[in-house]
């Protein structure tokens, strides 16, 4: 069986990763990737804060986690092979080190931080669930994920900023007593339903590598590279 290189070697260093850390990290110096065992802390808040203090200042907030949904479509590299082979798309979760910011060390606002993650995690599941009912709707035809790339992409990012805005609102903004423990509950149960669709590593070194996981496959032509939801 012919090994593809890149994604052998890939996961290689994943493994070196693995050994030396205790834990599979997906980042770099400026992303962190959601993986089940992610944890954020504060050193991965790297923003400058003198803009922010204007929001401190009317709100009185001490932080802020600006994240990304990263994601983007591959296509097979040999036109003779689109339809042999289908199009992969690929949804990945991560932190935006230099445009999150704060201003404390504290431990409980650090868990209301990770909730941005998590909601962000939540609909790149979405976003698979949804094009998984487009195969069992139309079927296996090349073309059905290309075709309904753009409009999932678009919809899933507006309603990750609804949730966001509501989330943002009650728990920094209102502050009403107990929403940041109901809406903390309301993420873990939705993670928990829908953990089949969970980001796995490969979506996170896809991102990482900025290549194809398959030499048989390139970044569609047809899309600007990587779409990033913010």
């Amino acid at each position: 069986m012919k090994i593809k290189f890149r994604y052998f070697w890939g996961f290689i260093l994943l493994g070196i990763s693995s050994i030396v850390t205790g834990q599979n990290v997906f980042e770099n110096d400026s992303l962190k990737y959601w993986q089940p065992e992610t944890k954020i802390t504060w050193n991965d808040f790297k923003s400058d804060t003198v803009g922010f203090m204007n929001l401190n200042s009317k709100y009185n907030m001490k932080a802020y986690s600006f994240c990304y949904l990263k994601s983007i479509l591959d296509v097979p590299k040999k036109k003779r092979d689109r339809g042999k082979k289908l199009e992969k798309i690929y949804f990945a979760p991560c932190l935006v080190k230099h445009k999150s910011v704060s201003i404390t060390t504290d431990s409980l606002e650090l868990a209301k931080q990770k909730v941005y993650l998590d909601i962000t995690e939540l609909f790149a599941r979405k976003a698979r669930m949804r094009l998984e009912a487009l195969r069992d709707t139309i079927g296996n035809a090349y073309g059905v994920y290309w075709m309904s790339y753009s409009k999932i992409v678009s919809k899933i990012c507006k309603e990750r900023n609804e949730m966001y805005a509501g989330y943002t609102n009650d728990v920094f903004l209102l502050k009403i007593e107990g929403d940041y423990e109901k809406w903390r509950d309301y993420i873990n149960q939705q993670l928990s339903q829908t953990e089949k669709y969970a980001t796995k590593p490969e979506d996170c070194l896809r991102f990482l590598t900025g290549k194809p996981l398959s030499e048989d496959y390139i970044m569609s032509p047809d899309y600007l590279g990587e779409i990033n939801c913010n």
